[in-house]
């Protein structure tokens, strides 16, 4: 026995008693991961509150006016207007 681990003696356990050391069951100190919390939740933060790519929005915000065109083209020659005077009105507001 030594350091009071293994058995006293080999006699009767059917073992040499050679004690081997658990090489899987290692102290996690030197793997310890170091959390900065205050920078995390700013780096996070960070990434919601990003700002949008104005390239991404620029097809969709025309996109929008193109249907607002359309549809005050179709108003205007509801109540009356010629399709030339609605959509020249129409290009007008869409600059």
């Amino acid at each position: 026995m030594y350091n009071n681990v293994g058995l006293s003696t080999a006699r009767g356990a059917g073992t040499n008693a050679y004690v081997q050391s658990n090489a899987v069951n290692l102290s996690f100190s030197r793997n310890k991961i170091v959390y900065n919390a205050e920078e995390d939740i700013a780096r996070a933060e960070a990434e919601v509150n990003k700002a949008s790519n104005l390239e991404l929005l620029d097809p969709e915000y025309k996109r929008l006016i193109e249907i607002k065109c359309v549809e005050f083209e179709d108003l205007m020659e509801g109540e009356g207007f010629s399709e030339e005077e609605a959509s020249q009105r129409c290009k007008y507001y869409s600059r």
